[in-house]
């Protein structure tokens, strides 16, 4: 039963994906009104998965925080809705958001890391 509840929630993003394909056609590879909207459409849903997986799995380089988690969280919603509206004001928030999220996991990453002294 356990592997069962982690294979659901890792496969989870997956499920968001087919929903995403009525609002970005051109991850059907239909063709954009314009390529800057089909690019920002595909950069926006590969963030949105990723920021979704991360916080439902809870791992990134390190496990973050539930805060972190949650915002992340919030951040695949908000990526949701920029596919939805096409608002790049929406956008660029959520781009900080991550961008800072990956910047404090690669961090505390870095610290918990261990250093192993040459061996001469």
């Amino acid at each position: 039963m356990k592997a069962s509840f982690k294979a659901v929630k890792i496969a989870s993003s997956g499920f968001l994906f087919a929903f995403l394909f009525v609002y970005a056609p051109v991850l059907l590879l239909r063709k954009p009104n314009s390529v800057q909207e089909g690019i920002f459409d595909i950069f926006a849903t590969l963030l949105c998965l990723l920021s979704f997986q991360v916080a439902n799995v809870g791992f990134m380089f390190t496990n973050p925080s539930w805060p972190g988690r949650l915002l992340l969280f919030a951040t695949s919603v908000v990526l949701v809705y920029f596919i939805m509206t096409k608002n790049l004001y929406i956008f660029l928030p959520a781009l900080i958001i991550f961008s800072l999220m990956v910047i404090v996991n690669y961090k505390s990453m870095l610290k918990k890391r261990e250093v192993v002294p040459d061996v001469v």
